[in-house]
């Protein structure tokens, strides 16, 4: 018997993988907001995929007293498929980290996230601690005076840089808050996010450097030396 008919005489039909090309969600979206802003929601744009690629769902919510970071990745990819994923990297009060990732090949335009609904959850206000530390949620600087109350149990003030590496993104987010321990260990020990790499660097974590470019042409620079001086102060890791 030839082999070729054996799966039609027994009934058996093979369901193959897609591989022709899918349309997928495709965009950026990256925002550091206020807490009463929360839920948001956003619509994104389209994009034709290589054959045989899935799309691609990322999303990390930060959330920091009266500030939220909100960075979410939509597009295609070459990984396997990947079922829904939350990870709470880490509980409020006090800093609160959430993640989300999906990969899907299932139709077209199947990463269809389009709200922070799901991974915001209005909280009662906390029972207030003895600790005040500064409040920070940047990716700029830290320059604010700002303190917030930590919550009972949060004992520590947290300083620190999260970078965040991939797929077009290289984010130095500057974080200060509450923190229950002593640690420089915002994302307990996180290094991948779907396409993301991560470190957190807590040393020294604000330098503030001068910044400015100078060029001059003149005789006798070595008997005559010049001063000059920087132009702005920057903050940087």
């Amino acid at each position: 018997m030839c082999p070729a008919l054996l799966p039609a005489l027994l009934g058996i039909a093979f369901v193959l993988p897609r591989v022709e090309a899918l349309i997928c969600q495709s965009g950026t979206l990256e925002s550091v907001v206020d807490a009463s802003q929360l839920p948001l929601q956003w619509t994104a744009s389209e994009a034709t995929c290589e054959d045989g690629w899935g799309c691609l769902d990322t999303m990390i919510f930060i959330e920091n007293g009266p500030q939220v970071y909100l960075l979410l990745i939509k597009g295609c990819t070459y990984k396997k498929d990947q079922e829904v994923q939350v990870t709470q990297h880490r509980a409020g009060p006090g800093l609160s980290i959430i993640s989300y990732t999906k990969v899907c090949r299932r139709e077209d335009r199947c990463n269809d996230l389009s709200t922070s609904l799901p991974f915001w959850d209005p909280r009662p206000t906390p029972v207030p601690g003895s600790v005040q530390c500064p409040v920070c949620l940047s990716e700029e600087g830290c320059d604010s005076e700002q303190k917030l109350t930590c919550p009972a149990g949060h004992t520590h003030c947290y300083k620190g840089v999260l970078q965040l590496r991939g797929v077009g993104i290289d984010t130095k987010l500057r974080v200060q808050g509450c923190m229950p321990e002593a640690a420089c260990n915002l994302l307990n020990r996180t290094k991948e996010i779907g396409p993301l790499s991560l470190t957190e660097n807590c040393d020294d974590a604000f330098r503030t450097c001068q910044q400015s470019a100078f060029n001059e042409i003149q005789p006798y620079l070595v008997v005559k030396p010049i001063q000059w001086n920087g132009s702005k102060n920057v903050t940087c890791v």
